[in-house]
């Protein structure tokens, strides 16, 4: 989706089905930190613009769930775990 390359691509590495670990990801911050901030940036914009369906999140990381309700409360939960020392997030 245009304007959220950066989000897609962490989305795409580090919360696919296949492989998520967004603790990797976490560990790198701070290392680079114009493509941490964007990605920040990003992910605030997709909190709150919502831009995805749980049907188009699946086709990005192959990830299943019933409802928006669900890929947002789950992406919120991966947020404060980068960001704000949350617990990891899980899939409830």
């Amino acid at each position: 989706m245009r304007g959220f390359e950066e989000f897609e691509g962490f989305a795409y590495w580090y919360l696919n089905a296949n492989h998520f670990d967004p603790e990797r990801r976490k560990q790198s911050l701070g290392r680079k930190p114009e493509p941490d901030r964007r990605l920040r940036e990003q992910f605030k914009q997709v909190l709150d613009k919502r831009p995805y369906t749980f049907e188009t999140w699946e086709d990005l990381t192959t990830v299943s769930l019933d409802t928006d309700e669900e890929l947002y409360d789950h992406l919120r939960r991966v947020y404060r775990y980068l960001f704000n020392e949350g617990p990891y997030p899980t899939f409830e």
